[in-house]
Order: C-alpha cells, then sequence, then structure tokens
C-alpha cells in the first residue's frame, strides 16, 4: 500500500507542476498574441495553436489532480445520504467505472497515436499525435490516482466489517 501511495503522490506532484507550468506558458502565448497585435514584435499567428494544445495538455494533467482531491463534478445527494459501509461501495463502484475509463482511453491512445504521426497541424506543422498524446498521458496519471482511491476505499470497507 506504501508503494501504490508514494506513486500515486509523485504521479500528483508532477502532474500538479506541469498543470501549473502549461497553463504559465498558455497565459504568456496569449499574452503575446495580444502584445504582437498592437506593438511591432513579430508575427503571431502560431500562438493561437499553441495555446490551444497547452490548454489541452493542462486539462488532461489536471483531470487526475482534481478526481484525487475530490474536486471533480459529482452527484453526491443520494451517495451523502447512505450509511458509511454503503457510501464506501458506491465510491468502489464509482472509482471502478473511471478506472475503467482510463485504461480504455490509455489502450485507445496506444493505439491511435502512430497513426498521428502522419497527420500534421495546421500552422505548426507538428505531427498531430503530440497535442493527442495528452490523452494517453493523462489516462495513464488519472489510472495511477484511482488505482490509489481504489486501494483506499478497499482499506475502509475491510476496517468497517
Amino acid at each position: 500500500m506504501r508503494v501504490v501511495r508514494g506513486i500515486a503522490d509523485w504521479a500528483l506532484r508532477v502532474s500538479e507542476v506541469l498543470a501549473t507550468a502549461l497553463l504559465a506558458l498558455t497565459l504568456l502565448t496569449v499574452l503575446y498574441a495580444i502584445l504582437a497585435r498592437y506593438l511591432p514584435i513579430g508575427r503571431a499567428g502560431w500562438t493561437g495553436e499553441v495555446a490551444r494544445y497547452l490548454m489541452i495538455w493542462f486539462v488532461y494533467f489536471s483531470v487526475p489532480i482534481a478526481y484525487r482531491r475530490g474536486q471533480h463534478v459529482g452527484l453526491t445527494a443520494v451517495r451523502d445520504r447512505l450509511p458509511v459501509t454503503a457510501r464506501n461501495i458506491v465510491e468502489l463502484v464509482v472509482h471502478s467505472g473511471v478506472l475503467f475509463a482510463g485504461v480504455f482511453l490509455t489502450w485507445q491512445g496506444l493505439i491511435y497515436l502512430p497513426k498521428l504521426m502522419r497527420q500534421r497541424s495546421a500552422s505548426l506543422g507538428i505531427p498531430m499525435a503530440y497535442p493527442y498524446a495528452a490523452v494517453l498521458v493523462g489516462a495513464i496519471l488519472l489510472v495511477v490516482q484511482v488505482v490509489y482511491l481504489v486501494f483506499e476505499s478497499v482499506k475502509r470497507l475491510k476496517e468497517r466489517r
């Protein structure tokens, strides 16, 4: 359990640092685009595409952070009225569903990324696999967090018995 928690904590910290950096880079890119419109500092035709891809990566690094902290959107009105054991079972079922989705996204990412190496982005001319790799990386980071939360849910269920 310590190993799983250590890996999950490390992945969470990496996600936090990279999400913060990506958000800052997005801000700087958009700021440059705004300034380039009014000041003679160079062309900024590439900034829209860069900002979009940075934002995509930001979102996929943020999903595991929000899920681990329980800050994702959820319907808790019914769950909160359940007894503790039933609540833990519901959480385990939800975590299992999210784990399935994360594994599925990882699997699909591995299938489609090689195909996307041939497709190029409009402005930058980079392979579209680079922006789409955010789905794969984000799904892997989400799976790490969900596995940890599944272990925690099972532990709570065992403690209640």
